[in-house]
């Protein structure tokens, strides 16, 4: 699946919605509005949706889920969108 992109939205390669900061940093949607209602995400930890779709973003859906090494690598460079 190759990355969608708009101006400041998109999807990364694992379907996921992205979103750019204003410095240009690309984060996981889910990731910024967990840290919108409950505040800063614990360190080795991401958000994942208790439904199952990935574009979700109720987040009534949201669960933490410690970071494995697999989730590590697959998310080392999730961010960088070709050109």
């Amino acid at each position: 699946m190759s990355a969608q992109q708009d101006d400041d939205a998109a999807f990364n390669a694992a379907g996921e919605p992205i979103f750019r900061l204003d410095d240009g940093t690309w984060v996981l949607a889910t990731h910024l509005a967990y840290e919108y209602k409950h505040g800063p995400l614990p360190a080795g930890m991401h958000v994942v949706q208790s439904c199952g779709n990935k574009a979700c973003m109720n987040p009534d859906h949201f669960r933490l889920q410690k970071n494995s090494p697999r989730w590590d690598r697959q998310h080392t460079s999730w961010h960088l969108l070709p050109a």
